[in-house]
């Protein structure tokens, strides 16, 4: 049994495949095409219908003006909406003090150009809370770039493959393995985040152009070839 052992084993190593392992890389730094602001409408009153009412006509109103500025691919999503009791304490006793409504409103567009008019506008109706603009890529635009990237990560990683295999006195031979790995580190940095409605005089406001920071996204291909 131990001499049937002995004989295998040199043709169990002569069966192992040379191979090499590579990894090609694409990056690019993306310009943001699309942004979201979020208002939050906030009143209160002695009575919840109080209170409902005055929130869902300044609603109401922000909706009205966001249409009105025509924005490109524009998505409107109402968050959360509620009214509740407020209390307050007084000689160790809790009281009524009224109820407070809350409307939040997301808005996204590719108009980045009307940022700025979007975040006036909320203080010229009386949005207590308006935040952003948040910047981001869009899916179509991540798309387009993940697909001329494989190609560009692919060639790469074949590239580096061969000149590994040249300095081994090799030659490339069929691809084994190949995955991918996508990545994206990006932050909100684009403008204003959060604005009050006494942060400042609407009538005081100019719109001004707001700059967004270009964001990181990469793609990996990791490769491994027979050598010859």
């Amino acid at each position: 049994m131990n001499k049937l052992l002995v004989l295998l084993l040199p043709s169990l190593c002569f069966a192992i495949d040379r191979q090499v392992s590579v990894t090609g890389e694409c990056r690019k730094k993306l310009s943001p095409d699309k942004i979201t602001i979020t208002y939050q409408v906030n009143k209160t009153g002695k009575k919840p219908k109080f209170s409902s009412n005055v929130a869902a006509k300044t609603y109401n109103s922000l909706i009205k003006k966001v249409k009105s500025l025509n924005l490109t691919n524009r998505e409107l999503e109402t968050g959360s909406y509620n009214t509740q009791p407020e209390y307050s304490w007084e000689k160790g006793k809790r009281r009524l003090k009224g109820y407070r409504t809350r409307i939040s409103l997301s808005v996204k567009t590719s108009s980045i150009d009307k940022a700025s008019d979007l975040l006036i506008l909320g203080s010229e109706i009386g949005v207590e809370e308006t935040n952003g603009p948040n910047p981001y890529v869009s899916r179509a635009k991540r798309d387009k770039f993940h697909d001329s990237c494989l190609t560009t990560a692919s060639k790469r990683a074949l590239e580096k493959a061969q000149i590994l295999a040249k300095s081994l006195k090799a030659s490339v031979g069929e691809v084994v393995t190949i995955t991918e790995h996508y990545s994206n580190n990006h932050s909100y940095d684009g403008g204003v985040r959060r604005m009050s409605k006494s942060s400042f005089q609407a009538d005081k406001m100019e719109s001004v152009s707001i700059q967004m920071k270009k964001q990181d996204y990469s793609l990996k291909v990791n490769a491994t070839f027979s050598l010859k």
